[in-house]
């Protein structure tokens, strides 16, 4: 089994943030919307600026596979312990 460096858990653990600040932007802007249809609010919060990806903010084919088998394996443990959960029921 490779063992990761330090680049590549940072690099995991910023797609993770970043997935997480989109998501949590969508949810505010769902929200406001809401809010607006119901007339209780006139705040428009603006859009943040797309930033430009330059060569080393992309994440390297490696980098998306260890994604991907930490995922495998986290979805493999809790689907071992669902199984040993019903067994011992």
């Amino acid at each position: 089994m490779k063992t990761m460096t330090e680049r590549e858990i940072l690099e995991m653990v910023l797609v993770g943030f970043t997935a997480k600040r989109d998501q949590i932007e969508n949810e505010i802007r769902n929200l406001q919307g809401r809010l607006n249809g119901l007339g209780l609010i006139s705040v428009r919060i603006p859009k943040r600026p797309k930033a430009k990806r330059s060569a080393q903010s992309r994440i390297s084919d490696a980098g998306k596979r260890a994604i991907a088998r930490a995922a495998r394996a986290r979805w493999a443990s809790y689907r071992r312990n669902k199984r040993k959960a019903r067994a011992t029921k």
